[in-house]
């Protein structure tokens, strides 16, 4: 069999260095197809030329597989729609393939061999490793192992390996990151809503090296629950659309992106202190005296009452359903990767989980109920202002609302927090206070004692106290 190699005008050289983009070469395919392969552009041209190149740029090509039978070269890619709306939102992702004839199946292999390694995903010298890929198999309403299906077909050429785990109880994605090892994986593929991730992130802070442990993990959220938060979040940051060729997209040419990671535990001083000068005082938090006691001031009618949540493994955060009444001070209430809530976004959030089968919507019809039932509540706000690095106080009997954002989308469709950044140390806070039915029903349009909900997970309600943890975590982004 005759030897068949890519032609190049420079030997290959590793992917992080500048003459890197100098790799380029042809090879005659069957049927007079000459190919060129290189670092920006892949193209194909019949001899002699009747129509000029095609191609696609290396930068939408996903991946490639040789087939034999007959032997042929696959390139799979997902180049943008022409147009795009005056400019201001990029094109969506198309799917193409394009299918080259070789001579004998060595060609085809050879060749493929060299898209892998112009695109980065050949594995290079080192052991391939898998993707932990957690399943929540009622999450979105059952969508997920359905959603995982499709994504993995398109996954298909970037040559992947997973460990596929489903999910069979609350708090399962708690005991496997407690227990998680971190360097047997390239990360974690989450197909569920952000409560799994959630689930995970503080299951991995709960072991002694939870902090370095969560770093060195990249984390993947597939949109298969109802909110998707953080997935919405990662494709507007990525600038993809928010569907599955998009995360197929973000996980072929994605990579590790530092964000901000949220303690959230009880004071334990008085909240005072941070007028007082103290440095080391957490980033923002709710007053104790203020919210431990508040209540309704105008009192609605009541509402349905939302179904229990499962009881957590005795190691697990307090939000991880089924919460205590009560924490001590400087206990640990959770870690937070998205937000907090308090007040109406709350009640919608959680109260509407007994409308969970029909999924995004049972936030809607939640916020009309939330709307007609209308709630105000007392409450103090602490919170150090970043634009003066001040700490400033709002207190108030009339408080309809708070929302404490550390990325832009709050689900896949509630833009709250626009200027929101990955990793800045800075919570984006919405508050809503003195506010009437219509100016909430716009919010929401636009994006007893209460309920206290950190990404999305009930929590004991009291007092708060937020304390960064600047990019401590990472996840896959563009």
């Amino acid at each position: 069999m005759p030897e068949v190699i890519v032609e190049r005008n420079e030997p290959l050289l590793p992917h992080d260095t500048e003459a890197a983009s100098g790799i380029s070469g042809t090879v005659m395919l069957a049927k007079d197809v000459q190919l060129s392969l290189g670092r920006n552009r892949i193209m194909w041209l019949r001899l002699p030329s009747r129509g000029g190149e095609r191609g696609f740029d290396m930068a939408d090509v996903l991946g490639c597989s040789a087939l034999d039978n007959p032997p042929r070269l696959v390139l799979h890619a997902a180049p943008r729609a022409r147009g795009g709306f005056c400019g201001l939102k990029a094109p969506a992702r198309q799917r193409n393939t394009k299918e080259l004839l070789c001579s004998f199946f060595e060609q085809a292999t050879s060749v493929c061999s060299t898209v892998r390694q112009l695109l980065g995903t050949d594995g290079g010298s080192a052991p391939r490793r898998p993707w932990l890929v957690l399943i929540n198999p009622f999450g979105g309403g059952g969508k997920a192992p359905r959603v995982w299906a499709e994504l993995e077909r398109l996954l298909e050429p970037l040559n992947l390996l997973y460990d596929i785990t489903r999910t069979t109880h609350a708090g399962h994605a708690y005991e496997l990151g407690a227990k998680l090892s971190v360097g047997a994986y390239e990360g974690v593929i989450s197909v569920s809503g952000d409560g799994l991730v959630y689930e995970l992130v503080n299951g991995m802070m709960s072991r002694a090296d939870g902090a370095a442990a969560l770093v060195a993990t990249t984390i993947f959220p597939v949109p298969g629950g109802t909110g998707n938060a953080l997935f919405r979040s990662i494709c507007h940051r990525s600038n993809e659309k928010d569907d599955l060729l998009g995360a197929a997209f973000i996980l072929a040419k994605g990579r590790a992106t530092p964000l901000d990671l949220w303690e959230y535990v009880r004071p334990d001083a008085p909240l005072a202190s941070l007028e007082a000068g103290v440095t080391s005082a957490p980033a923002g938090a709710a007053d104790a005296s203020s919210l431990s006691d508040a209540a309704p001031v105008d009192a609605p009618t009541a509402a349905p009452t939302a179904a229990p949540t499962a009881a957590p493994t005795a190691q697990a955060p307090a939000g991880n359903g089924g919460a205590p009444t009560s924490l001590a001070p400087g206990a640990l209430v959770a870690w937070s990767i998205l937000s907090f809530a308090w007040g109406i976004v709350a009640d919608v959030d959680i109260e509407s989980e007994v409308l969970r089968g029909l999924g995004a919507l049972r936030l809607t019809l939640w916020a009309i109920w939330r709307l007609i039932s209308f709630r105000q509540y007392a409450g103090t706000l602490h919170y150090l202002d970043a634009a003066d690095d001040t700490w400033k106080e709002i207190r108030s009997d009339r408080f309809v609302g708070l929302w404490a954002c550390n990325v832009p989308y709050m689900s896949q469709t509630d833009f709250a927090a626009p200027h929101a950044e990955f990793a800045n140390g800075v919570l984006d806070v919405l508050v809503l206070e003195n506010t009437t039915r219509l100016q909430a029903l716009d919010m929401f349009l636009s994006i007893e004692d209460g309920i206290l909900d950190i990404d999305g997970e009930v929590v004991p309600f009291g007092p708060i106290e937020v304390r960064p943890h600047p990019s401590g975590l990472r996840v896959l982004s563009m």
